[in-house]
């Protein structure tokens, strides 16, 4: 799988502006527990790869679903973590990015990936959870945002026309 940069980063931008709709309204559901804690998985999701990529020391210690942040923290925390990705990207070229690496499993096993493949695996995994965060507002009687990629693209098209 080689993909461009820009794919990469077009992936991530999908993913921040659907997951922003998201964060925008957690703070409004009459319990935001749960929200918070899937949200603030997200976010450790991609900090934890970005220290398995950087071989950052402990890295195989990180939980995938760490002591949730603050409501408050959440947005922050978020743009960091997006803006550590993006500036990765970045600084990397097309094969760097697309150059499989061996990496320690939770368990001590070693698996391949190339960054490429793990940002798929990130901007692939959100959905997953934005649906979890969804269902439970629906729950909680509210009308969730659209973050459907239609709507993304449309709103891209609009944003270059203009």
């Amino acid at each position: 799988m080689h993909l461009t940069k820009e794919d990469l980063a077009d992936r991530f931008l999908f993913n921040d502006w659907a997951n922003k709709k998201v964060l925008n309204v957690i703070g409004e559901m009459n319990d935001p527990s749960e929200g918070v804690r899937l949200f603030s998985h997200l976010i450790t999701s991609q900090d934890k790869w970005m220290a398995r990529i950087k071989k950052t020391p402990g890295y195989e210690k990180l939980h995938w679903f760490e002591e949730p942040f603050s409501l408050s923290e959440l947005q922050f925390r978020w743009s960091e973590s997006l803006n550590n990705w993006l500036q990765y990207l970045d600084d990397n070229t097309v094969g760097e990015l697309n150059t499989v690496r061996e990496f320690l499993t939770d368990e001590g096993d070693i698996f391949s990936l190339s960054p490429a493949e793990i940002v798929t695996q990130l901007n692939f995994h959100s959905p997953y959870h934005r649906a979890q965060i969804v269902y439970v507002m629906r729950l909680q009687g509210m009308q969730p945002p659209s973050t459907d990629y239609s709507y993304y693209a449309v709103s891209k098209k609009k944003t270059t026309q203009a």
